[in-house]
């Protein structure tokens, strides 16, 4: 109580014998106050067990700031579905049309990380999905290159406002066919090249397909130049409809999950690229 009142009302004086009593010091106190009847949290008292797991928490934390270059990620758990799913096949002619019409009305954007995603010590929490990638030029025609990119761990980014592939990664036929085919000059940007991106993605009870768009980038533009995939959240999260379940979560409940596994995405349904919502 001595702590809020010096704090709001710092003005309020009174004087007392070195040696009193606590009902003269409390009768001193109410006087003093007068009118004043503020409301003020008594500080909870912590368990000694909370403090000890509390230490523990601290510990850990140090541990994990040491490690943390050696693992920036966790993936979820799955079931081994995606060995055998295979890679996207082609879009049909009208799901091509719906995809170079939501390219085409994309909007600017700032570069790609000075975005909401925080890159640093966090980021070794962060979940990651396996996917298999194929990528093709918006306006990709038979004959034309695709990047089929098998079991790529992507970053389940949040935070990201598109998703993102840097360029590094890339196969350098592709590479540079990104960089020099003028079928890609149409959805080239101040910050890289849009690109069509086709996923079968493994989650923890199903394998899902995602058709949408992505930014081609370079790693320089990534949070600590991490060359990979970050699964963002327009066309891709923002249309999955799923139950995220952490490894503490399961743990408490009693399952045995591995240290080296984030825990659970459990998908439930998805909005197509025709904006229809698809059962899993």
């Amino acid at each position: 109580m001595s702590y809020s009142i010096s704090a709001h009302h710092g003005d309020l004086k009174m004087k007392l014998p070195t040696t009193v009593t606590y009902k003269s010091a409390i009768k001193a106190t109410s006087e003093c106050l007068g009118d004043i009847n503020d409301k003020f949290a008594l500080p909870l008292r912590v368990k000694p067990e909370f403090e000890g797991r509390l230490r523990e928490m601290a510990l850990r934390n140090i541990s994990d700031m040491s490690n943390f270059p050696q693992q920036s990620t966790l993936p979820i758990r799955k079931a081994g579905l995606l060995k055998d799913a295979g890679f996207p096949k082609p879009l049909s002619k009208t799901k091509m049309e719906r995809l170079k019409e939501n390219a085409r009305n994309m909007p600017p954007f700032p570069d790609p990380y000075t975005l909401t995603l925080r890159a640093g010590i966090a980021e070794r929490k962060l979940p990651t999905v396996t996917a298999n990638v194929s990528l093709r030029a918006i306006d990709w025609f038979e004959g034309q290159p695709v990047c089929a990119l098998p079991t790529v761990e992507m970053l389940w980014g949040t935070g990201a406002h598109h998703t993102f592939v840097t360029k590094e990664m890339l196969p350098p036929s592709f590479k540079y066919d990104v960089e020099k085919n003028h079928i890609h000059d149409a959805y080239r940007t101040e910050n890289g090249l849009r690109v069509q991106l086709q996923l079968i993605i493994e989650f923890s009870n199903s394998i899902v397909q995602i058709d949408s768009v992505a930014m081609v980038v370079s790693k320089l533009d990534v949070p600590n130049e991490r060359v990979g995939v970050i699964f963002g959240q327009s066309g891709c999260i923002d249309k999955i409809v799923c139950r995220s379940i952490p490894r503490a979560a399961l743990q408490a409940k009693g399952e045995d999950i591995a240290e080296d596994v984030w825990g659970d995405i459990i998908v439930e349904e998805y909005v197509d690229i025709f904006d229809e919502i698809q059962a899993v």
